[in-house]
């Protein structure tokens, strides 16, 4: 038993290890593979969840939007329909106004006109110029009356197109956001 039983153990030995590294290499090389797979699955996975989690914003903000928008319809609605009726309202202030005032007139009046009637030339050359005077009054007030309705009923409506204006900048401002965040949302979608 000699030197050939020592040759054939060294040359068995050299087999059986030259087998086994290359096991190992070949398992190595599978596992590296694997694990390759296994982190490309990861980030399909990954960038899948991050695409849902971004469609989910965006289809949050868009309903936001569509909120908001709703909600600045009525309230200009709302400021239409208040900006009519008070201009109706202050129509028939100024309606009754003038029709009171037109009574008033009318009742001062009457006893002008019997004096008038009953007493000589004099009395109603002079009643003639109170008359005058009376009526530039009255259309002065009148004109006053009228300006200061009128500016008010102007002022108030100027103010509702100014809340209404401001509004449509608003809704507009956010609209555009509102692209501004689809396209954003575009882009960044695979």
């Amino acid at each position: 038993m000699g030197a050939g039983y020592s040759t054939l153990v060294l040359t068995t030995d050299v087999a059986v290890n030259g087998n086994r590294e290359r096991d190992l290499r070949s398992v190595s090389s599978w596992s590296a593979g694997r694990d390759r797979q296994e982190g490309t699955k990861d980030a399909r996975e990954s960038e899948e969840e991050l695409s849902k989690s971004l469609k989910a914003v965006g289809d949050s903000l868009n309903q936001q939007i569509a909120t908001l928008t709703q909600s600045n319809d009525q309230k200009l609605d709302q400021i239409r329909l208040d900006s009519s009726g008070a201009a109706q309202q202050t129509r028939e202030e100024v309606k009754l106004a003038l029709k009171s005032f037109g009574e008033s007139i009318a009742t001062t009046l009457d006893p002008l006109k019997k004096a008038v009637d009953e007493k000589p030339k004099a009395i109603q050359d002079d009643n003639t110029r109170q008359l005058q005077q009376m009526r530039a009054t009255v259309d002065e007030k009148l004109q006053g009356t009228l300006a200061k309705r009128l500016g008010e009923s102007f002022r108030l409506v100027s103010e509702r197109l100014e809340q209404v204006h401001q509004g449509l900048g608003e809704m507009q401002q956010k609209t555009i956001l509102g692209v501004v965040c689809k396209m954003v949302m575009r882009e960044l979608a695979p």
